[in-house]
């Protein structure tokens, strides 16, 4: 029988498009450029693919789906040996030398991890692609795995449902997509807290008082089942623009690229 897991967690996979933007000017005279950030409200381990300021090229059409192999096969070996933190001091080695193997000439891409404590304030990266350059559904994806209480691991695609789509592919008139990590990470949670108290209810392993409310052990095994951490590996450029996408004059890009990079 399979060990009980002592740390849900969840991984995200994104492949889009991606920008560091900055907030739209202050009216002051005097008044800096300032990068959108936002108070994380999860435990998250962040693997960056580039640092900011730097575009990424993907080695290959299929880097993502060999990523995807991969981190199935690493939970299989480390899923009764507290595979969330097997994972996070793996997965940065095993991406860069997944990157190399290729032999291309794109660039030495860092894929460096970074820890990050809820209540911290992180860089609210925006995400973004055009309907019209998805040809197959991994083109642009952003892609979950989730753990259960079992150590085992839900894979799903999730970019049609992250912006409120269907069939991209086939969307008649071209549209840009975009969400802040921010967003993505409110819709994720609240996607595998909702499910985790759904397969609870459907197991009947909930208990309601004589108010109809649930009880003290209940709610108590809701919130071991739905503190997750998290693993957010970002394939994404880290270009730096402005409040509407648009690039900065060299002077603010440099300014700002520096600001960023001594403070990540």
């Amino acid at each position: 029988m399979n060990a009980k897991s002592t740390q849900p967690y969840a991984i995200l996979v994104i492949s889009t498009h991606g920008a560091l933007r900055t907030k739209r000017p202050k009216k002051t005279v005097g008044g800096s450029t300032e990068f959108k950030t936002f108070t994380l409200p999860v435990d998250m381990y962040k693997i960056d693919a580039t640092k900011p300021g730097m575009s990424y090229f993907p080695p290959t059409d299929t880097f993502n789906v060999d990523i995807k192999k991969m981190i199935i096969d690493l939970v299989s070996i480390y899923k009764d040996n507290e595979p969330y933190n097997k994972l996070k001091e793996i997965l940065p080695r095993k991406l860069k030398m997944m990157d190399k193997s290729y032999d291309v000439d794109d660039g030495d891409y860092e894929y460096r991890g970074t820890e990050h404590q809820p209540g911290n304030k992180i860089y609210n990266k925006m995400y973004s692609f055009n309907s019209d350059e998805v040809q197959i559904s991994t083109d642009f994806s952003i892609e979950l795995f989730v753990s259960d209480e079992y150590n085992n691991i839900d894979y799903e695609n999730i970019t049609e449902e992250v912006f409120d789509l269907s069939n991209i592919r086939h969307t008649k008139i071209p549209r840009n997509y975009e969400i802040l990590l921010s967003k993505l990470l409110y819709k994720v949670d609240y996607k595998i807290v909702n499910a985790a108290v759904n397969r609870l209810v459907e197991q009947g392993r909930l208990h309601t008082d004589a108010n109809g409310e649930f009880t003290k052990s209940s709610n108590d095994l809701i919130d071991s089942m739905i503190d997750y951490n998290y693993i957010l590996i970002d394939l994404t450029c880290s270009d730096i623009r402005d409040a509407e996408n648009r690039e900065h004059d060299d002077r603010t890009a440099r300014l700002l690229k520096r600001r960023v990079v001594n403070n990540q």
